[in-house]
């Protein structure tokens, strides 16, 4: 006659296999989030994957992280409308998977002129342009299943670009008809307010049918921080409708310029943050075309930014 297992046997049996699974699940989150970072450079570690698991316990994790530069996801703060809000675009941690800190001391300048396409950091169906400004602060980057559509940008400014975020909607958040149902918002991008100063708010609302075709801007250095950062902003649009400059031109800062081609739009944003905007770049939606002329769209893009 068998003999029958104890208790604890039988508890074995089935925690072990348990945590087994267990550890594989944990382990293929935090390799997905490494490689959703940085897919040349995947690192992790059990702490970084707890904590992860955590905030999904808590219910903190809505399909992306908080901009800003940090981790964690996005939130909405004010009062709740009608339309309901979310924040699916991931803002990028550094490749390394560490955090560095908040600061904007890094001197390297990075004056990109040409339109370069990266599949793994841009929303499907936009070339990412630039960026222009210095190393210092977090990247951030929009990831999406489609090219979003820019309603409204919102930025702090003083001497220096404090902080930037933008509304945007996508091609299904709409009804039939009407309004959009839902509202999504990327970043604040920086601080209001950083380095003795107080940033003034200034918001762009895009009219209906209105896009945003051309972003010009300095950079250069800024109060006591010795690297390089956005120092102003001008938006330029479809209806013939100049907004700024916003922030200021010093003296040996360096213009840049980014026109959309014929057709084209700028949808989004992109760079890297801390306490202020330290660089900026754009993501660009091409003109209605087959998936063949891409690339010789890209080309074209290209030449014409190297003449500015």
């Amino acid at each position: 006659m068998a003999k029958k297992l104890s208790r604890a046997a039988v508890l074995l049996l089935v925690a072990a296999p348990l945590f087994k699974y267990l550890c594989a699940v944990l382990v293929g989150i935090q390799v997905g989030r490494a490689l959703e970072r940085c897919p040349e450079s995947a690192r992790f570690s059990l702490g970084e994957t707890l904590h992860y698991v955590t905030k999904l316990w808590d219910g903190n994790v809505l399909g992306g992280r908080r901009g800003g530069g940090t981790h964690s996801c996005f939130t909405v703060s004010g009062a709740e409308s009608s339309s309901s809000e979310e924040r699916p675009y991931a803002a990028l941690a550094s490749a390394d998977g560490v955090r560095a800190p908040r600061t904007n001391s890094d001197a390297n300048v990075t004056q990109t002129t040409t339109y370069t396409y990266y599949n793994h950091t841009s929303p499907r169906g936009v070339i990412s342009v630039g960026p222009w400004g210095g190393s210092g602060g977090q990247p951030f980057y929009m990831r999406g299943a489609s090219a979003p559509r820019l309603r409204s940008v919102v930025l702090y400014h003083s001497g220096a670009i404090h902080s930037l975020a933008y509304e945007y909607t996508l091609a299904g958040d709409y009804d039939y008809e009407g309004p959009p149902r839902r509202r999504r918002v990327a970043g604040p991008w920086g601080l209001p307010h950083s380095y003795g100063s107080r940033g003034v708010r200034a918001e762009i609302d895009l009219r209906s049918g209105e896009h945003v075709t051309a972003v010009e801007g300095t950079t250069g250095h800024f109060a006591d921080v010795p690297g390089v950062v956005v120092t102003s902003l001008t938006f330029r649009t479809s209806a013939g409708r100049t907004y700024g400059p916003y922030g200021s031109v010093g003296a040996g800062s360096h213009r840049f310029s980014v026109p959309a081609a014929d057709g084209a739009r700028i949808v989004g944003f992109w760079g890297r943050s801390g306490w202020l905007l330290d660089a900026v770049g754009v993501y660009m939606k091409p003109p209605p075309c087959s998936s063949s002329d891409t690339a010789a769209y890209e080309k074209h893009a290209s030449r014409r930014q190297r003449r500015n």
